[in-house]
């Protein structure tokens, strides 16, 4: 479980078309804002994923020589775009990477909000994760950080969880 912070953006799992172009490579048609894993047949330098720029649409590649992706989908040292005309970065999260949707938790801590993450199948597992963090704190709120929101006929935002 680790804490987000402001600039924190949490891109969805999404499956992208590949198209072999013989000798000269392959074409990528990435999904817009998200990720996606990289098929075996196209990944000979061990890559670790795939990246969707939230700002520019650029397709970026996540090198093991530059970044790391820890167990809860935690790009670090963080995501800056390659395109050198864009100045998107941030703090990225990759829902899924581990196969478990990733749920953000909101605790109220000495009257400050702090946000954590962690990989769970259903909002109880989510809270048995948050442990000590969730001691002398009040609990806020606990969802998936990728979800599907809608409208009801009354204004009201409703969950899918």
């Amino acid at each position: 479980m680790i804490s987000a912070t402001e600039r924190s953006h949490v891109l969805p799992l999404k499956e992208w078309r590949f198209e072999d172009q013989g000798a000269s490579g392959i074409a990528i048609f990435p999904e817009r804002e998200s990720w996606a894993r990289i098929p075996k047949e196209y990944n000979s330098n061990d890559y670790l994923a795939l990246v969707c720029c939230p700002a520019c649409m650029t397709t970026c590649v996540l090198s093991p020589l530059v970044q790391e992706i820890d167990h809860l989908g935690h790009v670090t040292p963080g995501f800056a775009c390659v395109n050198p005309e864009c100045t998107y970065s941030c703090d990225l999260w990759l829902d899924k990477w581990n196969n478990k949707p990733l749920y953000a938790m909101a605790v109220q801590q000495k009257g400050e909000i702090a946000i954590y993450y962690t990989n769970a199948s259903c909002q109880a597992e989510a809270r048995m994760h948050l442990g000590a963090a969730a001691k002398n704190s009040e609990i806020v709120s606990i969802g998936p950080a990728i979800g599907f929101f809608v409208q009801d006929k009354e204004g009201k935002v409703l969950s899918a969880d």
